[in-house]
């Protein structure tokens, strides 16, 4: 079982101090690297450090607030320039408004039609489906379609991308990176790592030779490719970007983006083995969050809570958790939410012996998987239900399981090193051979051989 996915302020060896928020950012050794790499642009330190030193230094601060109320002089008079300066500012609110009214009507279009039709479509078009704001536009429908539909966000991401080879350049290049980023998470999320490494490759490519420099770009960059390397199990290098990413939010003003790479961390944590850290974590992006904001994303959170705090074994306080807010589920009730919403109230079941409850829910939601083609999430819910069978005493049922396994090995998402593994289960379960620790052990293998296909099981 997996949380769902989506950092932290630095402070003292980048740990948390007991889940409270520093009002301040600092420069940090990810930003001086990233700087030296050439993936930020040098002034983000000039701007991070007059941040910090105006937050932290009275003096500091009171010299530059005189700086700033100081009379300009220089050459030349500019008072005609000034008193045109609101006019000029009014009309071209106007031609953004205007912009943004033709991006949208041409993303309603495109949305209507199926992907190749979409890609066709912009494609013929001599003066429709180009432009910066369709293109960003796109992009936002793609980011929300995840975690339930990585297929629709790549095509979206696509669509963007075609959009963009329309638009000038100058115009493009920071959308450049952030669609190559949004395909490489698109592909994460699908089970092909290294296509998705070769996408952030191309990123970082527009930021260092395209000179893309929005700070909400390089975090996104930084978070979504943090992502990845937790998923392959690199959990320094997650760490630095993620920690890179909350410091780039910070410097464009935007505390709350950074509650995004904190949930992100918050899975890190967990992967690692910190459940303590991930609570903590996840408690901190629900600090920087009003619910109001992104109410799905929210709803990611709450849930993630409740799953730390099982995995922690704290089975009463995950179960009071998941109750105060069912409310929230009752807004996004699709199949991917509603399937880990009640995958979560099993596991908090078998947890407070509960094991009627449990099995219920395992079974259910073991069949939604399978439908679904999800067969990692498939094949670890089914070790859950032996597990069950297994402390019940009831092996006939561990059987009947395992000659249910053919539907979970033709999966997609299951590559061949964990079909070996659910094979070694198979002929266990036949043999009536499993036990609670072979299972156990069989289960922590899934989890992270998920997003590692060169990961082989080992049987102690």
């Amino acid at each position: 079982m997996m949380p769902l996915p989506g950092i932290y302020f630095r402070v003292q060896n980048t740990k948390l101090l007991k889940g409270e928020l520093v009002s301040d950012i600092h420069i940090t050794r990810e930003l001086l690297r990233a700087v030296l790499a050439g993936e930020v642009p040098p002034r983000l330190l000039i701007e991070v450090g007059l941040k910090h030193l105006t937050a932290v230094c009275p003096f500091c601060r009171e010299e530059y607030e005189a700086f700033v109320r100081e009379p300009r002089t220089a050459s030349g008079n500019y008072d005609a320039a000034f008193r045109v300066l609101p006019a000029l500012m009014d009309r071209h609110r106007g031609e953004y408004a205007e912009a943004d009214r033709v991006a949208r009507r041409d993303l309603r279009a495109l949305l209507k039609l199926p992907h190749l039709e979409r890609l066709q479509k912009i494609a013929r078009a001599v003066s429709r489906f180009r432009g910066a704001t369709l293109a960003a536009l796109l992009l936002d429908e793609s980011k929300a379609c995840l975690p339930g539909d990585p297929h629709g966000a790549y095509e979206l991401a696509e669509a963007a991308e075609a959009v963009l080879l329309r638009t000038p350049i100058d115009q493009a290049i920071g959308l450049m990176a952030r669609s190559a980023a949004y395909f490489g998470n698109a592909l994460r999320l699908l089970g092909k790592p290294d296509e998705a490494k070769e996408r952030f490759r191309q990123a970082r490519a527009f930021i260092r030779n395209g000179g893309a420099t929005d700070p909400h770009i390089l975090a996104e960059v930084d978070w979504l490719e943090g992502a990845l390397h937790m998923d392959r199990r690199r959990f320094a290098q997650a760490e630095e970007l993620l920690s890179r990413a909350v410091a780039l939010y910070a410097v464009s003003g935007d505390r709350e983006q950074s509650a995004r790479p904190l949930l992100t961390l918050g899975s890190m944590y967990y992967y690692r083995g910190d459940y303590l850290e991930a609570i903590q974590t996840i408690r901190t992006a629900l600090a920087l969050l009003p619910q109001e904001t992104d109410p799905r994303f929210y709803l990611y959170c709450r849930y993630n809570l409740a799953f730390f705090l099982a995995e922690a074994g704290e089975y009463q306080a995950a179960a009071e958790e998941l109750a105060a807010h069912r409310h929230l589920y009752r807004d996004f009730p699709d199949e991917h939410t509603t399937l880990h919403r009640r995958w979560l109230e099993g596991r908090i079941a078998a947890g407070l012996g509960h094991l009627d409850e449990a099995e219920q829910a395992f079974l259910i939601v073991r069949e939604g998987f399978i439908a679904r083609g999800s067969g990692f999430d498939a094949a670890i819910t089914s070790l859950e239900l032996a597990l069950l069978y297994i402390r019940e005493g009831r092996t006939a049922a561990v059987r009947q399981l395992a000659e249910e396994m053919q539907p979970i090995f033709a999966a997609e998402d299951v590559h061949r090193e964990a079909v070996a593994a659910l094979l070694l289960f198979e002929e266990a379960a036949r043999r009536d051979e499993l036990t609670v620790e072979s299972v156990e052990q069989l289960a922590r293998y899934l989890k992270a051989a998920r997003t590692d296909s060169t990961l082989r099981f080992k049987a102690s």
